[in-house]
């Protein structure tokens, strides 16, 4: 701060003159600070570069590793799938998610859909001294139901009671079962954000259109303003995990579960929120 005598000309001015010329200035300055851009209602606090990102990219891409481009087994791609060793191992994902474990017992497997049009892994878990399923159909039978449940396995994991341990039970719930999907099934692909630069670069190639339809120049500064802040809260009773996603066949998502707080995991609600729409054009 540049002290009094250093300007003569206000120098003059009597104390309390220049102690009101001081306040003016500062509010002044405060109320010309722009405010942080919203999109979808959401608008990350001051300190937001400063908060728990709880490793969020890393392990979203630590599991991406563990599938890469897999081409799909050709005894998964037929009228009566079966799995054979050497597929993908459901439980690898564990190895990417370090405060999750199985249930004592358990053990993480998949039954595989196929009609010809899409295929695609349904995941779950079955006691280690259990055979596996062999089909769909016998699963569905176990099931009592011709429907499946998708997220049921999640009950048979547990977790360490950190935030991080939600946030990995979250990306587990979405990610874990896009694996060997086939055709149509593709477009079920989703991709979760969780770091501004990984943002950054999506929308500069949704911009040139390096895969698929170019984004239109307004939907480019509203998604270059969303937050890939993820958020986590918790309580005695439940946690809430919020995260940023994205489709090719949609666009961009804010998307909130509703955890237990306790070991087995339950999740009580899922909401899906549109941001930022985005058609890529591209069918299968």
């Amino acid at each position: 701060m540049i002290h009094p005598r250093h300007l003569p000309q206000v120098a003059t001015l009597p104390i309390l003159a220049w102690v009101a010329l001081c306040c003016a200035s500062l509010a002044c300055r405060s109320v010309s600070q722009p405010s942080t851009p919203t999109v979808g209602g959401t608008e990350p606090p001051p300190s937001a570069k400063t908060l728990p990102r709880y490793g969020c990219q890393p392990t979203v891409e630590r599991m991406e590793i563990l599938v890469g481009t897999q081409p799909i087994p050709k005894n998964l791609i037929q009228e009566k799938p079966q799995r054979s060793a050497n597929d993908f191992d459901p439980n690898l994902f564990l190895t990417a998610l370090p405060h999750l474990s199985m249930a004592p017992g358990y053990t993480l497997d998949y039954v595989y859909y196929f009609d010809g049009f899409g295929g695609g892994p349904q995941v779950y878990a079955r006691p280690k001294d259990q055979a596996p399923y062999t089909s769909v159909k016998e699963y569905q039978a176990a099931l009592g139901t011709d429907s499946l449940a998708r997220t049921a396995y999640l009950q048979h994991i547990q977790g360490d009671g950190s935030p991080e341990a939600y946030l990995e039970l979250v990306l587990l719930r979405i990610l874990g079962d896009r694996f060997y999907l086939y055709w149509h099934s593709n477009y079920g692909t989703v991709e979760v954000i969780c770091d501004p630069a990984r943002l950054a670069n999506l929308v500069d190639e949704l911009a040139d259109g390096v895969y698929g339809a170019k984004m239109e120049p307004k939907d480019q500064i509203q998604a270059n303003a969303l937050s890939t802040q993820p958020v986590i809260h918790l309580d005695e009773n439940q946690a809430t995990v919020e995260l940023l996603t994205f489709t090719r066949f949609g666009g961009f998502s804010r998307e909130t579960y509703t955890i237990t707080s306790q070991s087995p995991y339950r999740i009580l609600a899922e909401k899906v929120e549109k941001l930022v729409p985005y058609e890529s054009g591209i069918q299968f």
